[in-house]
């Protein structure tokens, strides 16, 4: 049965954000980014979320630019099938009458597409933010239910060009927007370097590697640990990121790294720890658009990252960053030497190297231009 809510009494630049949760992941700080900006540009913004929200820095984001927040209250062992999910979100839908809903992530997308389906809503748009879905019946349910979209969105080339040759998604029904980002939010006085250095105890003549990402095993840190244990000199890596367990710092005590990995847990300052940092790691297994590869060119450092998703997107080869085949402790370890032992102006020059391009390719403005013609369905 399909209900009309009467959406089309609403103006065409509105648009209802519907996200699984509001964590502290890339695919909620992008949602936030692109809400905030679309709200500036005078469209009218909201955001759903299916679990409680609990990054408070996203809230307050979300709350300082007037954009609505709300959850649909999914409980800790409820299932997706429940109907008050899309029970919930009709009712919201009743209420704001958005001319767009657009789903990010697995289980958004399919509370979405259900709903988008029963509600009558002018355009559903859906996003996917991962080269992999996990198992075969994950994979199912995406062909089936991406096929109802009227665009899939992706954040990159490389991820987008995989779904459609594994024939989950069609070619011209599928776009592909970039990460958003800030570049002037990323750039921090040379001050700040010496300043931070301080605060984490680290001489001033130690190399120090940062790697950002929440504690799980998709990010490869076990590989990482692996390729620190080869590592010669004045070396220091800091790791930034969500831990529920205490798995990695018990790998790192094992391998007697402790004076040599630091966990900082999870941290808001970003900006100011990579200004601390000299370049940034990266070790996942899998991935779509990294954010720490675009934050840290954003903040002028070298890279150095496993070849997931789209990296390459993002990392020019020997210029701005090394590229290694993931899971692949030899590698990594050689590359994170190399570059500990480049000279400092060339390691600036690489800096400013992903600066200039991440600035071109990933700045908020033409990303946000690119979403708003997603969104009102333009060159289709």
């Amino acid at each position: 049965m399909r209900i009309d809510l009467g959406v089309h009494l609403k103006a065409e630049k509105s648009v209802l954000f519907l996200i699984t949760g509001l964590g502290h992941g890339g695919a909620e700080t992008q949602v936030v980014r692109v809400a905030c900006e679309l709200k500036k540009r005078g469209w009218e913004v909201s955001v759903v979320t299916l679990i409680k929200p609990v990054a408070k820095p996203l809230i307050q984001q979300l709350s300082a630019n007037n954009v609505m927040l709300k959850s649909l209250e999914l409980g800790e062992g409820s299932k997706l099938r429940d109907l008050r999910l899309i029970n919930r979100l009709l009712r919201i839908l009743e209420s704001e009458k958005p001319y767009v809903l657009c789903s990010f992530l697995f289980h958004a997308n399919i509370i979405g597409q259900v709903t988008a389906q029963l509600s009558g809503v002018p355009r559903f748009i859906t996003s996917i933010r991962g080269a992999s879905f996990g198992s075969d019946k994950r994979i199912k349910f995406a062909k089936f239910f991406h096929s109802f979209d009227h665009i899939t969105t992706l954040n990159s080339n490389e991820v987008a060009e995989k779904m459609i040759k594994e024939g989950v998604l069609k070619r011209e029904k599928t776009r592909v927007v970039n990460n958003a980002i800030s570049i002037q939010k990323y750039r921090r006085p040379n001050a700040v370097r010496g300043n931070e250095r301080k605060k984490l105890g680290i001489a001033p003549d130690t190399f120090v590697f940062i790697a950002v990402g929440r504690v799980h095993p998709v990010k490869g840190y076990d590989f990482l640990v692996d390729a620190c244990a080869g590592l010669k000199g004045k070396i220091k890596l800091l790791i930034v990121g969500k831990d529920d367990n205490s798995a990695l710092y018990d790998n790192i005590k094992k391998s007697k790294l402790e004076n040599f990995i630091t966990l900082l847990g999870y941290r808001v300052d970003i900006p100011e720890l990579l200004a601390a940092a000299d370049a940034l790691v990266l070790s996942s297994v899998s991935e779509g658009l990294p954010n720490a590869l675009i934050e840290a060119h954003a903040a002028g450092l070298p890279v150095i990252s496993t070849r997931v998703g789209g990296a390459s997107e993002i990392v020019i080869e020997n210029e701005s960053g090394y590229l290694v085949e993931p899971q692949n402790a030899n590698a990594l370890s050689k590359a994170m030497q190399k570059m500990a032992q480049i000279p400092k102006i060339e390691l600036k020059k690489m800096g400013d190297i992903g600066q200039k391009h991440v600035a071109n390719t990933f700045g908020l403005a033409p990303i946000v231009d690119q979403w708003e013609e997603v969104l009102l369905g333009q060159n289709e």
